[in-house]
């Protein structure tokens, strides 16, 4: 089961979403400061804030995770809604402030992981410190949440029909999201598999790698030992064979988990739980190749599979089964 594809740019200078153990890019800057008219504020309703201080970019539409953990999470989440509702992120952009759509992936006393867009254009050699975090208003109302501001891609699989002007499906079992190998209801289900790897699904549009690099997220659930699905980057062609999987993760009906590229097995890794969810992190990098990790706690702690350095071409995203 995927229930969710999310990615994100990457510089190759360290911004973005670096591949180091704590996948941090941004950082709480001081201690925390509490409204006083003295100083410029975005909403005084919020009475706690925090700034926010990035890594320089080159590139736009960078999309950036504010990370807490330890005593700073549990400071903050102490004057905060539990649902996190009243943790906002505001943009200062000369005068002017902006309230910025936010996805919130763990909001507890011990990490909080809250996701947004770099709204500025061109790069900065020096990063930015415009962006705050505000909280501590009980009597909120709701946030902006629209993912599609937050990511330059995300898609959710609600319902049961394919959209087929995003996603191309080959089933060799039937066609439409309700039947064959590949199914959506609510998630995206892959269904036993033919032999031959004949079933593919993967974007329409492909993703130019001479923009920038990637990171590709996917919450996975495995509930049969006879899975046959082979899923990640996918080549810019139609193919459907796990060949055509630049680099792919295979969950592989033994409990081991490999990774291919191109149809080269780069080693047999970690093996995948039974009906246990997991976050895949699939980092592109600038120079080439591919940076293989999961997560079974949202994100607070990762284990890397495998780091190659095979292909820089332009990719979809994709499966085959």
């Amino acid at each position: 089961e995927i229930t969710k594809m999310v990615f994100n740019t990457l510089t190759s200078a360290g911004g973005g979403i670096v591949p180091s153990t704590a996948l941090s890019q941004l950082i709480v800057k001081d201690l925390g400061q509490s409204y006083t008219s003295t100083l410029s504020w975005w909403n005084d309703q919020y009475p706690y804030r925090r700034i926010i201080s990035t890594n320089a970019f080159s590139a736009n539409n960078y999309t950036l995770e504010v990370r807490l953990t330890g005593a700073t999470a549990a400071a903050v989440y102490g004057k905060c809604l539990s649902s996190g509702d009243d943790f906002r992120i505001a943009w200062k952009n000369g005068a002017v402030w902006q309230e910025l759509d936010r996805h919130v992936v763990s909001f507890t006393s011990s990490f909080i992981s809250v996701f947004f867009q770099v709204q500025e254009t061109g790069g900065v050699s020096s990063g930015y410190t415009n962006y705050y975090m505000y909280y501590g208003n009980p009597n909120t109302g709701n946030p902006p949440a629209n993912l599609a501001n937050v990511y330059i891609f995300v898609y959710s699989f609600d319902g049961t029909t394919i959209n087929t002007a995003v996603w191309k499906e080959t089933d060799a079992g039937g066609l439409g999201g309700t039947s064959g190998y590949i199914q959506q209801n609510n998630k995206l289900i892959t269904v036993g598999g033919p032999s031959g790897w004949t079933s593919g699904f993967y974007t329409v549009d492909k993703f130019d790698r001479s923009i920038g690099s990637y990171v590709l997220e996917m919450n996975f659930r495995k509930s049969s030992v006879n899975t046959y699905t082979m899923l990640g980057w996918h080549n810019n062609t139609t193919g459907n064979d796990y060949t055509d999987l630049l680099h792919g993760l295979y969950a592989s009906t033994t409990g081991a988990t490999n990774v291919y590229e191109a149809g080269t097995s780069r080693g047999t890794f970690a093996g995948l739980a039974l009906n246990t969810d997991y976050l895949f992190r699939f980092i592109l990098k600038v120079s080439g190749g591919c940076d293989y990790y999961y997560s079974t706690d949202k994100g607070l702690n990762w284990t890397l599979f495998y780091s190659g350095t095979y292909s820089s071409s332009d990719v979809k995203i994709g499966l085959s089964n």
